[in-house]
């Protein structure tokens, strides 16, 4: 009984040790490694949105010197001319936001690539994605795209989200064992290359 319940724990630790050689966590993480410019965006928008007001106006005031207007016209239109510039601001928000995104995305495509090329990865790991985590179809898909070697199905941040959550439940299992026949499924799977 006692060597089937370290033969358990060398089991866990060994899966760890998998988890830790086969996936970069930090790599993979796709809100910690947009934290950093997640403010840029906002501060672009807002200076973008004020240099348009800032030109709409400045062209009200040649109006006024040119008595195209009055000032009481370019008074009740400096809120109208609100408008186009928040929505140009927003609309440099989106897209300074979208390309930040579009980079690191790209980056964990080719990193998933690699990891997954040889006959795929994550779904190794699905005794434990179905023991650890039952309810989580998300990781269930990525198990799925991983055996076909479908890179379609392998969006990125989902990816990340998956092996993060099954290294957490993995970690989380606390003095729980791992059944014998998910620890069959886990061997055979990984001396298994196809």
């Amino acid at each position: 009984m006692k060597g089937s319940r370290n033969s358990r724990r060398k089991i866990k630790r060994w899966t760890l040790q998998q988890f830790d050689k086969a996936f970069d966590l930090t790599r993979l993480d796709f809100n910690k490694r947009m934290a950093p410019a997640r403010h840029k965006p906002k501060l672009t928008g807002v200076i973008a949105a004020a240099i348009i007001y800032g030109v709409l106006l400045m062209l009200g005031n040649i109006g006024i010197s040119n008595g195209a207007i009055d000032q009481e016209t370019l008074a009740k239109m400096s809120w109208v001319i609100m408008v186009p510039s928040s929505a140009i601001g927003i609309f440099v928000y989106m897209l300074v936001s979208n390309r930040r995104q579009y980079d690191v995305l790209q980056d964990m495509k080719a990193y998933i690539a690699l990891i997954e090329k040889d006959g795929g990865l994550f779904w190794r790991f699905e005794p434990l994605v179905q023991l650890l985590l039952p309810d989580n179809g998300l990781a269930a898909q990525m198990v799925e795209g991983s055996r076909v070697g479908d890179m379609n199905q392998l969006y990125p941040e989902d990816y990340g989200l998956s092996v993060h959550a099954l290294y957490k439940a993995l970690g989380d299992t606390g003095n729980r064992e791992i059944p014998e026949d998910i620890e069959k499924a886990l061997i055979e799977n990984f001396t298994n290359k196809t």
